[in-house]
C-alpha cells in the first residue's frame, strides 16, 4: 500500500479511537473554592466554617459556624453549633442545631430540632420542625408538623400540617 493512500485509514483510525482516551486529572482538596473537604465519614468530627455538603448515610458531628450546610441522600443524622444555612435534598435526615437562620428542605421523614430560624421552607411530606421561635415559614408539602413557641407568619400550601406551641 502505497503511503498516501494508507492516510485515510489512519485517520479514520486516530478519529475512531479519540472517543476512547479517558483522561483523569488529579484532584486535590479544597480546588479554590469556599466549600470545606466534603469527603467526611460517617461518625467523624467535622470542622465546618463555610460550606459543606454531607452525601453518604452516617452520623456527624460538626464544629464551628456553617454558612452553607448541605445535606444530600438520606438517613444522614448532624449536630451542628450555628448554620447560616440549612438544606435538606433527601428523606429521612436528622439536624440537631443551636440556630439555624434558613432551612430549605425539599424531601420526606426529615426532622430538625433547633433553637430558633429566621426562615423556614418545606417542600415534602411527614417532615418535623421543633424549635423556640419561627419567624416565617412556608409549607408546600402534606402532614408536616412543626412545634415552636413562637410562629410569625405560617404561609401553608398543602393538607394536614400542623403547627404546635411548645
Amino acid at each position: 500500500m502505497k503511503p498516501l493512500a494508507a492516510l485515510p485509514l489512519a485517520l479514520a483510525i486516530v478519529v475512531g479511537l479519540s472517543g476512547c482516551i479517558t483522561v483523569q486529572l488529579p484532584q486535590s482538596g479544597n480546588q479554590g473554592n469556599d466549600r470545606d473537604d466534603s469527603t467526611a465519614q460517617p461518625g467523624s468530627d467535622l470542622r465546618c466554617d463555610d460550606e459543606l455538603l454531607l452525601n453518604a448515610p452516617g452520623d456527624y458531628a460538626i464544629q464551628g459556624d456553617c454558612e452553607l450546610l448541605t445535606l444530600e441522600g438520606a438517613d444522614i443524622t448532624v449536630s451542628a453549633n450555628d448554620v447560616d444555612s440549612l438544606v435538606i435534598r433527601g428523606d429521612r435526615a436528622s439536624v440537631s442545631a443551636d440556630d439555624i437562620d434558613d432551612i430549605d428542605i425539599a424531601g420526606n421523614d426529615n426532622a430538625v430540632a433547633l433553637t430558633d430560624s429566621d426562615r423556614v421552607s418545606i417542600a415534602g411530606d411527614r417532615n418535623e420542625i421543633t424549635g423556640g421561635d419561627l419567624d416565617s415559614v412556608t409549607v408546600q408539602g402534606n402532614d408536616n408538623t412543626l412545634t415552636a413557641r413562637d410562629v410569625e407568619s405560617f404561609n401553608d400550601s398543602g393538607d394536614r400540617n400542623t403547627v404546635t406551641p411548645n
